[in-house]
């Protein structure tokens, strides 16, 4: 699976335009190598929205062992002590959504260079749809190199609550249930993806609201835990 660890953290986030260019150097170059030393972590990939197609501009995906090491001591420990820098940023994230998930399944191989992240139903609460070959149908698709099925650990979630940083994060917007990764070669890929969805011609349906909405969205930086990009 192109999926690394079987538990993931995704934050979607916006922030104001005055402060984005501090914000993305400090995400990148301080906070992103900051969080994939905890062990634990293997692999943590920023986003930008690809155009104005995506509920909020920022999308960050961390890769991890399981959603266990999201409530973890070396983990809790790092939230308990943000920096100075990280206090001052995440004060100013808006309509922000942060969920610890569990991978449910994930297929292809390698890291696209574009995005899809959609809430879906369509899973859990019964007998789910045959993930495996919902997947492979995905992976027919032109220019679609990865697909992943997160289910939400919102328990682990609340760990961070606990914490310093958690306070000064306080009333982030509510995280779904289900979230569907499709990863392309490809931003012209996106579009027609999103369509299929919306018209229920993929196996997985979008809920009603979306929350946060699907979102078209392009790798900006992608770093594991020995400071390589791959």
């Amino acid at each position: 699976m192109s999926f690394e660890g079987r538990g993931a953290l995704a934050i979607w986030c916006d922030i104001p335009a005055r402060y984005e260019a501090a914000f993305n150097a400090w995400y990148t170059h301080e906070h992103v190598p900051e969080r994939v030393a905890v062990p634990g972590f293997r692999r943590a990939r920023r986003y930008v929205a690809a155009g104005r197609h995506a509920s909020q501009k920022y999308f960050t995906l961390y890769e991890v062992d399981s959603p266990a090491v999201l409530a973890s001591a070396p983990y809790l420990e790092r939230l308990e002590r943000p920096t100075e820098a990280t206090r001052r940023m995440v004060a100013r994230f808006e309509r922000n959504v942060r969920a610890v998930f569990r991978v449910a399944g994930s297929w292809g191989r390698g890291v696209g260079g574009w995005l899809l992240t959609a809430a879906v139903t369509g899973v859990g609460g019964g007998d789910p749809p045959d993930r495996t070959a919902d997947a492979a149908g995905l992976l027919g698709w032109d220019e679609v190199v990865g697909v992943h099925l997160l289910e939400a650990d919102p328990e682990t979630a609340r760990a961070k609550d606990r914490t310093a940083e958690g306070r000064i994060a306080a009333g982030e917007a509510s995280a779904p249930s289900w979230v569907l990764l499709v990863e392309t070669a490809s931003g012209a890929a996106l579009p027609r993806l999103e369509q299929a969805l919306a018209e229920g011609r993929l196996p997985w349906r979008l809920p009603t609201p979306a929350g946060p909405a699907v979102g078209r969205y392009r790798l900006m930086y992608l770093l594991q835990p020995d400071g390589t990009s791959g």
